[in-house]
């Protein structure tokens, strides 16, 4: 892979304690998000939640540099829930011929 597709996080609130990823990830894509980044004042992540339709598959990695081979991405499945010291999730649409949305919330305490 060449090319990485990264996607933005939209901050929802004025204090930045709601995130948004609302996203139509294109057939056989695949597009990585990185965590939002915790506050100096130590705020961390609360809680994560998705939602997506058939074809997209989602992975998470702990790495710090989820983009080197030596990241490990273990596969979240429809009802898991998501450690809260993720540092990257990975979208795979794998549909040969859709797009596909995935929608994902992060809530930092």
């Amino acid at each position: 892979m060449s090319e990485y597709k990264f996607g933005e996080w939209r901050n929802a609130s004025q204090h930045g304690f709601s995130f948004y990823f609302d996203k139509l990830i294109p057939a056989q894509e695949t597009w990585y998000l990185k965590m939002p980044v915790v506050s100096p004042n130590k705020r961390g992540v609360n809680d994560i939640g998705f939602a997506y339709e058939d074809g997209i598959t989602l992975y998470a990695t702990l790495s710090e540099d989820p983009m080197k081979n030596t990241a490990i991405w273990s596969r979240i499945n429809d009802f898991d829930e998501i450690n809260k010291t993720v540092a990257c999730i990975k979208i795979v649409n794998n549909d040969t011929e859709n797009a596909k949305r995935v929608n994902i919330r992060a809530i930092l305490n």
